[in-house]
């Protein structure tokens, strides 16, 4: 489960994988234990109920200090002795390493319940004018309201809503999908690893995660302070060892999946989407006649496979890369600016995604109506 959820972090598909292979719930294997007699834990119905693993009971597992052996109460809190050391309980699964890189990866896709919003887009869409997140706003049929996406600035920055930056939610997905598929939807979809041939990093990652989680302890009165000083006095002389030691920079390494985006984008969900998009900081910033993507670091799988200015985009976008000037059919031509401050984007003009779309209907009204006209001619004896 751990190793799978690294390799492929995703709370909800560890929870598919694991009811395909009918694993009980955390829940549940308390209850069989108990019911066995090999648990002290007392349990009013010891008997298993069959519950389904969802990615929120994945996420609840992944993140437990209990993996380390460590005590963990049930809401959270590490049991320490008088000295401040985590009480073991068991043995651990997971060394303080692999630990580091199980949160990494649960760090990179953490599930966050949507509350009051349904939006497929959220951290992921942005008004081109000022910067700020685009919102979702339910629709009301019965008033004849549509859905839509809309600047409401940011009050925290003291930015005003942009007028007139709205959205109609039906025109917005599609856009965003046809401007961004048009572009790298034949690759073959790419996924980073980020490697370094050194201890160091992960030592001070390490070291860091135990004095976070000591202030943390501290903080809600779980520690006593004398234990905290003297635990964080000896990983603050370890973090001072570490610190001087010198080591080479991560290097990033992008293998192929052995699908193509276009075809990952179709079996999966929104919420895997966007997340998928949020991961790979993609950012879509929308203005009234214009949609400029920002690549994020999916630039780097896409720099890789050739894409250039001056390529044939598969849509009516363009590709923008960093050289300036170019020369295109022989005539000097300086690079246009871009819209979402990178060296790197994909634009698309409205006015060409609603042509694209509207023939795109057409066909489909012509076959529709041609099947319908066809008759079945009866075969001659």
């Amino acid at each position: 489960m751990i190793r799978r959820f690294i390799e492929k972090p995703s709370f909800s598909a560890v929870a598919d994988w694991l009811n395909e292979q009918g694993v009980p719930t955390a829940q549940d294997i308390a209850r069989i234990r108990a019911a066995a007699g090999e648990s002290t834990t007392r349990l009013a119905a010891p008997k298993p109920r069959g519950a389904r693993w969802t990615p929120t009971t994945v996420q609840a597992v992944l993140v437990s200090r209990s993996l380390l052996g460590e005590y963990v109460r049930a809401d959270g809190a590490v049991v320490r002795n008088d000295d401040g050391t985590p009480v073991m309980r068991s043995e651990p699964v997971l060394n303080e390493e692999e630990w580091r890189k199980l949160s990494e990866a649960v760090a990179s896709v953490k599930y966050k319940k949507q509350k009051g919003s349904t939006s497929p887009t959220v951290g992921v869409t942005f008004c081109m004018l000022c910067g700020s997140s685009l919102y979702f706003v339910k629709g009301d049929p019965a008033k004849g309201k549509r859905e839509r996406y809309r600047c409401h600035g940011n009050k925290s920055k003291g930015i005003q809503a942009c007028p007139k930056q709205r959205f109609w939610a039906e025109d917005l997905y599609p856009w965003l999908e046809s401007a961004l598929l048009g572009e790298i939807g034949h690759l073959e979809r790419m996924e980073s690893k980020t490697t370094i041939d050194d201890s160091r990093a992960a030592k001070l990652a390490v070291i860091d995660g135990k004095m976070k989680q000591l202030l943390k302890e501290l903080q809600q009165d779980e520690i006593t302070a004398v234990a905290y000083a003297s635990q964080v006095a000896g990983l603050a002389q370890d973090r001072e060892k570490v610190t001087n030691q010198e080591g080479p920079k991560p290097v990033t390494v992008w293998t192929g999946t052995g699908e193509g985006y276009a075809e990952w984008w179709e079996r999966s969900s929104v919420d895997e989407r966007r997340e998928w998009l949020k991961k790979h900081k993609v950012r879509a910033y929308f203005g009234h006649d214009v949609l400029a993507i920002d690549p994020g670091d999916l630039i780097e799988n896409i720099k890789q496979r050739g894409i250039t200015y001056w390529d044939v985009p598969s849509k009516s976008s363009q590709m923008l890369s960093p050289i300036t000037p170019i020369s295109f059919h022989g005539k000097p031509c300086e690079k246009p600016k871009p819209h979402t401050g990178v060296e790197w984007e994909i634009v698309s003009r409205w006015e060409d995604f609603d042509a694209e779309r509207a023939a795109q209907r057409a066909k489909a009204e012509e076959e529709a109506k041609g099947a319908e006209g066809t008759e079945m001619v009866p075969i001659s004896a």
